[in-house]
């Protein structure tokens, strides 16, 4: 049998096999043989390290003749499409994967990994109102491997609040990967609640309720507005809400009326118990 033979180039060849026997007597017969270059394929594009949320974006190059192609990215496969762009939502090692199948060298494939690491959610909550000299601690449950940056230059998952009014920014690195999440506690110069003198329900947008003011932290809260004969008028344990002018559904009367004011201060730490009377003008 002849021995086997490696084409080096692309293009047609034609083999003779000549035979000749012990007498001399020969014959040659021939084939055709046709060579197609190696198929190659490959794709730009994968970084070393992505984000959740991350657009990644990648392009093939196929050399041959390609009959189809299609890509696996870890979470599906797609289909005769020179670039795709996807993003990855879990953290994870992914394997790209680009196959294809040439009409003469059969399947092929081409690999690359990538590292996708979580962008962390940071919820510092509502900002928040303190009555003076009171502090809190503000932060996140903390997790392994990530760097913790404030504003403050505190580097911890969890830190206490200064005694000013202040606005806290909390940046969470992952391997890179960013959150970032503030919060704003506002320091009252005091927590004294009160209630005005007088209101005038003419609805001008000026005064119109009878309003407890300062009553942010106000706990237990409850007003009480009686009328010159005895009677409650108005009751709420809303320190938002006020009383409008009406009673019964009819407006009431000008003239004086006697409030009562009970709460829980967080500043003193005690019951609050006030009283006195606000003028209504129309």
């Amino acid at each position: 049998a002849p021995p086997p033979h490696t084409y080096a180039t692309a293009d047609s060849f034609r083999v003779n096999l000549i035979v000749t026997n012990n007498h001399g007597c020969s014959d040659t017969a021939f084939t055709d043989v046709f060579t197609t270059a190696e198929p190659i394929i490959s794709f730009t594009g994968l970084l070393p390290k992505y984000c959740t949320g991350e657009t990644v974006t990648l392009t093939s190059s196929l050399r041959g003749n390609i009959a189809s192609y299609s890509w696996s990215n870890g979470i599906g496969i797609i289909n005769n499409q020179p670039s795709i762009s996807y993003q990855y939502s879990n953290e994870s090692n992914y394997t790209v994967k680009l196959s294809a199948t040439d009409r003469f060298c059969g399947d092929i494939e081409t690999a690359q990994s990538t590292d996708v690491f979580k962008v962390p959610v940071i919820n510092l909550g509502n900002d928040t109102i303190l009555c003076p000299g009171l502090v809190i601690p503000i932060g996140v449950t903390a997790t392994n491997g990530y760097i913790y940056t404030w504003s403050t230059g505190a580097s911890t998952a969890n830190i206490v609040t200064n005694p000013v009014t202040t606005t806290y920014l909390l940046q969470v690195d992952n391997n890179g990967c960013l959150g970032e999440d503030e919060i704003t506690v506002t320091v009252l110069e005091n927590c004294l609640v009160r209630v005005p003198g007088a209101f005038t329900p003419n609805n001008d947008g000026l005064n119109d309720v009878l309003r407890a003011t300062n009553a942010y932290l106000a706990k237990n809260f409850l007003l009480r507005v009686y009328n010159r004969m005895g009677q409650l008028i108005f009751e709420t344990k809303n320190p938002l809400e006020g009383w409008n002018g009406y009673y019964k559904g009819q407006p009431a009367e000008q003239g004086t009326y006697v409030w009562q004011l009970s709460y829980f201060d967080q500043g003193s730490n005690k019951a609050v118990f006030d009283k006195g009377t606000s003028i209504l003008i129309r």
